[in-house]
């Protein structure tokens, strides 16, 4: 709203840019949530929803959502590990449409690099990363990266590595075909 030029409040205010949660917050916030609620999340099971969000607070919500809904509709009080695996799931069906036009509107090499940062994010794209992934050369992956980056699909965090920045889209990439359900 405030960064597209055909919008009427472009460039009315400064971009503030939101890092994520500490992360020893975020595990309270679901473990706390669920045990208001009389529902146990164990160690791993809150873990888990952290690992599967990547802790940035609307998957952390939308995860933990599902899962209580999980949960409560089978009148239990314990969270399982399925749980949250049926919640990933049903958030990447979710939005698969919206992933699948998005895959569909990338070229062959940038399709190859989201899906070889989806299963191994890194910050070099060496020779072994290539041939492991099938990548093309290397000219042809940096362009690609810059590509991905400038619309918001690669994110690299200072030195950290380069990888999808939705962790959905991650996982819908690496889906089998047949599996998500759109």
């Amino acid at each position: 709203m405030f960064s597209d030029h055909a919008r009427p409040f472009y460039n009315s205010a400064l971009p503030m840019p939101l890092s994520k949660p500490p992360v020893e917050d975020s595990r309270e916030f679901v473990r706390s949530h669920f045990a208001d609620a009389g529902i146990h999340a164990g160690d791993e099971e809150v873990e888990a929803i952290l690992r599967i969000s990547d802790n940035i607070p609307y998957y952390l919500q939308a995860v933990s959502s599902f899962v209580f809904e999980t949960v409560t509709l089978s009148n239990r009080e314990t969270v399982a590990a399925e749980d949250v695996e049926k919640a990933a799931d049903e958030l990447v069906a979710l939005n698969a449409s919206y992933y699948s036009t998005l895959i569909r509107g990338l070229s062959d090499s940038q399709k190859a690099l989201v899906l070889a940062l989806a299963r191994e994010p890194t910050r070099e794209f060496d020779e072994g990363y290539r041939l492991r992934h099938d990548l093309p050369a290397s000219s042809t992956v940096h362009s690609a990266l810059k590509e991905l980056i400038r619309d918001a699909v690669v994110e690299g965090e200072g030195d950290g590595p380069y990888r999808i920045g939705d962790p959905m889209l991650s996982r819908y990439v690496q889906t089998p075909p047949g599996k998500v359900m759109a």
